[in-house]
């Protein structure tokens, strides 16, 4: 068990990912969005776009919107934003146990971060974009874990529904 300020070794490997994260985001990914075409299951014709902005220009510790709705077995874009002047964490432990990560694109040039993903870090003006596919319907939490920032009221839920 970690000590006090120690990183769990989710917590680490999520970090050393994240680090990529905060420098931004190349908009244009066209490459690896043609990409997740070759993903899509019968009956989608197309990734879905689902956007979060985490934190807010004024400061408050909010997800907005404050609910995900997602699908079981679709495949979803769904692109991070933290217009804020602090760091925020993206932390759904159970969603992300129940999903399928395809990749996390990052950074500027882009990167693509693969593998289990735990949790999202986005420095302050950082963006991300996460591909994924829920596995298991459901209604998880949300919440940022930035000390303090799950006190201030930056708590959200992720529902998918059954296909």
């Amino acid at each position: 068990m970690p000590t006090q300020g120690e990183a769990s070794p989710g917590r680490r490997q999520a970090l050393a990912g994240i680090a990529l994260m905060s420098s931004g985001l190349l908009s244009n990914c066209m490459p690896a969005n043609a990409a997740l075409k070759d993903y899509l299951l019968p009956g989608q014709d197309e990734v879905l776009e689902v956007s979060m902005t985490l934190g807010s220009t004024d400061g408050k510790y909010m997800f907005e919107p404050s609910t995900l709705e997602l699908t079981q077995g679709k495949i979803y874009r769904l692109k991070l934003t933290n217009p804020s002047t602090t760091t925020h964490y993206f932390t759904a432990l159970e969603f992300a146990s129940k999903i399928y990560t395809l990749l996390v694109l990052a950074g500027d040039p882009a990167v693509e971060v693969k593998g289990a993903i735990s949790e999202v870090a986005l420095k302050a003006g950082a963006s991300a974009v996460w591909v994924l596919m829920p596995i298991k319907p459901g209604k998880y939490p949300l919440r940022c874990t930035v000390k303090g920032h799950t006190e201030g009221g930056m708590v959200g839920t992720i529902i998918v529904k059954k296909a």
